[in-house]
């Protein structure tokens, strides 16, 4: 009887490529990586590589700003594609940073030795590993095996995303099961729910900021290449059809520029909004335990609160904040449409138009202005029923603001409307 080819499940396999294998052609002596703290956050690293690789036939500089819970992710996903490291017992402790809600409050102190202890780790794994391979990993240098690697970290971010929150979801459903007789077992409780949510957001925004990378990408490279055609609109020598060529190159990466940054504030919406959805089910629950506790309430209960709501307003005010965006955006695609409107006997009518939807933009513009006061103006007003009568007043004089702040935007508002179209600025 003849074999049979068994049948091949393309989807259960994942690419292979020679240079996954160890490679230790590139001396030690030739590379060098640095790792230290980056200036835009505590708990962000910058490593930096300068040498060779089979990416480049000459001496190369390469950079990357990665926070821990990404290197913690990395150190475990380079495990995984060699196990010949812990073989090897290459390991690198990360500073651990506070958790629960704690995590919104205190900052990370990252120790002098451990920038030291980063370098030398990074330099182990390229001896047992190969140099390119920690780039590709850590410093995410990619060759013509881009699409299939980047299928490959997705997949591994959305895994682990997965796993954290049903997790988290075990923890909440434990809740109905308990029955507390103290304060003490109910905020027991709460530090186990806030250390489960702090590590299923970390995991989030981890796989949030690989969704969002390639638009990231796109943005940079249209302003970088609507730069380079804005420095060659400068030479005053430059001939009319080279000109022409410029200025048509300049708006079309604007346009490209904008395109991207649309899809960019899809996804960063899509975040935010769930991230408001689940403070709120946390808020919401905590209230009810308010009420059918109240013999054992107490003010850890109240400070819980506090900050639960904080951070739902918090989400609230960056979704907000990016739907100003949008419309700012939106006007500017307006009036570049506008300013490349046609002559012709329709010329007029169109861009009246173009005045038009670039009035009314401005105008929701000023609404969702009035609504982040609104909103600041409601999480000042939820404090005021915990706090003590030295906050209180200092709370009161903030609030006494802002009604001034938003009769001054309405006032706007109103004037605006006696403005024409073509006038208005986004201020």
């Amino acid at each position: 009887m003849a074999l049979q080819e068994p049948e091949i499940n393309e989807e259960e396999w994942y690419p292979i490529k020679d240079k996954f294998s160890v490679s230790k052609q590139i001396s030690q002596s030739h590379i060098e990586f640095r790792v230290a703290q980056s200036n835009t956050s505590n708990d962000v690293l910058t490593i930096t590589f300068v040498g060779m690789s089979s990416f480049t036939a000459e001496q190369e500089t390469i950079s990357k700003e990665i926070n821990l819970e990404e290197f913690d992710a990395l150190q475990r996903q380079m495990i995984e594609l060699y196990p010949s490291i812990k073989e090897a017992g290459i390991t690198l402790e990360l500073p651990q940073p506070p958790r629960g809600l704690m995590g919104y409050i205190r900052s990370l102190h990252i120790p002098d030795q451990f920038f030291v202890d980063a370098v030398k780790y990074l330099h182990q794994l390229s001896d047992q590993c190969g140099v390119d391979n920690v780039l590709r990993v850590f410093l995410q240098v990619t060759d013509d095996y881009e699409e299939q690697w980047g299928d490959l970290n997705r997949t591994f971010y959305a895994d682990e995303w997965k796993t954290t929150l049903k997790d988290y979801e075990q923890v909440v459903a434990k809740r109905s099961q308990l029955e507390f007789k103290s304060m003490k077992e109910l905020h027991d409780y709460y530090e186990e729910d806030d250390e489960a949510f702090f590590f299923l957001d970390r995991k989030e925004k981890r796989h949030y900021k690989f969704q969002v990378q390639p638009f990231e990408d796109l943005c940079n490279i249209a302003l970088a290449e609507r730069d380079n055609a804005v420095a060659r609109l400068s030479d005053v020598n430059l001939p009319i059809v080279e000109l022409a060529q410029a200025m048509h190159e300049q708006a079309e990466c604007q346009e490209h520029y904008l395109e991207a940054r649309t899809q960019l504030q899809q996804v960063q919406l899509q975040h935010y909004q769930q991230l408001a959805e689940r403070m709120e089910l946390r808020l919401r629950r905590t209230e009810q335990d308010k009420h059918c506790l109240e013999a054992i309430w107490d003010k850890r209960g109240d400070g819980r609160m506090i900050q639960l709501h904080d951070a739902l307003n918090g989400a609230i005010v960056a979704m907000l904040k990016l739907h100003c965006q949008q419309l700012a955006d939106h006007k500017e695609q307006a009036l570049l449409s506008m300013a490349m409107v046609k002559e012709g006997p329709a010329m007029a009518e169109e861009v009246a138009k173009k005045e038009d939807e670039v009035f009314r933009i401005q105008l929701q513009y000023f609404n969702l202005q009035q609504r982040l006061l609104e909103e600041e103006e409601t999480r000042l007003k939820y404090k005021l029923d915990f706090v003590g009568q030295d906050q209180r007043e200092k709370l009161k004089r903030k609030l006494g603001r802002i009604p001034t702040k938003i009769a001054q935007m309405r006032i706007k508002q109103v004037c605006y409307n006696y403005m024409h179209p073509h006038c208005c600025v986004i201020l």
